[in-house]
């Protein structure tokens, strides 16, 4: 099993990203930690999903950069698709 310290080991947490800039975060509750399944940007001093702008209730612990992929053939209504930036996904 991952450990809380093995995860943040890929996630930035000891500074904000630029504002404006589409993140992956790192969240934790009374569970554990979980990464969200949407982009989240850091406006002032608020975590919002980067789509809806709506506040985000978690706690964030940690983030990292998103890159972005083109979308293939199947799906031609969307040019680009969100990845994160890390294939070690299974947090």
């Amino acid at each position: 099993m991952v450990t809380r310290s093995e995860r943040l080991e890929d996630f930035d947490t000891d500074q904000f990203p630029q504002p404006g800039t589409r993140v992956r975060v790192l969240a934790e509750d009374h569970v554990g930690t979980y990464m969200l399944p949407f982009a989240c940007e850091y406006t002032g001093s608020i975590w919002r999903n980067a789509a809806s702008g709506e506040a985000i209730q978690s706690k964030v612990i940690g983030w990292r950069a998103m890159i972005l992929r083109k979308a293939d053939e199947s799906s031609p209504n969307r040019s680009d698709l969100e990845r994160p930036a890390s294939e070690n996904d299974g947090i």
